[in-house]
């Protein structure tokens, strides 16, 4: 599939050209949809409007000013912000802590796949699950992070720290629970 030519044929209305852009797409952006959301129901709406966001949008993108692939991915992110933001009405502000957290890879295992930490994501509040989807899957800066949640810097910091310590207590227990079946 040729995107460039895809996308004029939907911006002319072409129903085809647009089933093959949605076909192309849709499991990468469901996966985005997925990491943020709190369930599977939550993931398809916002995989619905992340794609209406994007038809909508679609005349606004050329291949001169990027490639389509981070564009839809931006808007996806995006979306997935928006919807979880208005369900949640507004993230406060927590209590500000000065952390200085270095890197952004997920070091809690080496044997841990993605599947895995993705069910141990899955299971944090929503902000901390917000910030750490932002920094440690994204590479989104504390100052980015701060200003999409619309908290301050020190806050992203803490709620990083906080989804880290926490990732790391919920694989120890889950580990501590195969151990204990196994024995």
């Amino acid at each position: 599939m040729k995107v460039e030519e895809t996308v004029k044929r939907c911006l002319e209305g072409d129903v085809k050209a647009q089933r093959q852009l949605f076909d192309a797409y849709s499991s990468m952006l469901l996966g985005i949809c997925r990491r943020y959301a709190k369930n599977q129901y939550q993931a398809d709406d916002i995989f619905q409007e992340a794609f209406i966001n994007i038809f909508n949008n679609l005349h606004q993108w050329s291949a001169e000013r990027g490639a389509f692939e981070p564009w839809i991915y931006r808007i996806t992110v995006n979306t997935a912000l928006a919807v979880i933001r208005k369900e949640t009405k507004h993230l406060a502000s927590d209590v500000e802590e000065e952390l200085s957290i270095q890197s952004h890879d997920v070091d809690l295992d080496a044997q841990l796949s993605f599947k895995d930490l993705q069910v141990l994501i899955d299971q944090l509040p929503v902000r901390q699950k917000l910030v750490f989807n932002l920094y440690a899957i994204e590479g989104y800066t504390h100052k980015d992070i701060a200003k999409q949640l619309e908290i301050t810097e020190g806050t992203s910091k803490s709620q990083l720290a906080k989804a880290r310590n926490n990732l790391k207590k919920l694989h120890f227990n889950a580990n501590k629970i195969v151990r204990e079946q196994s024995t």
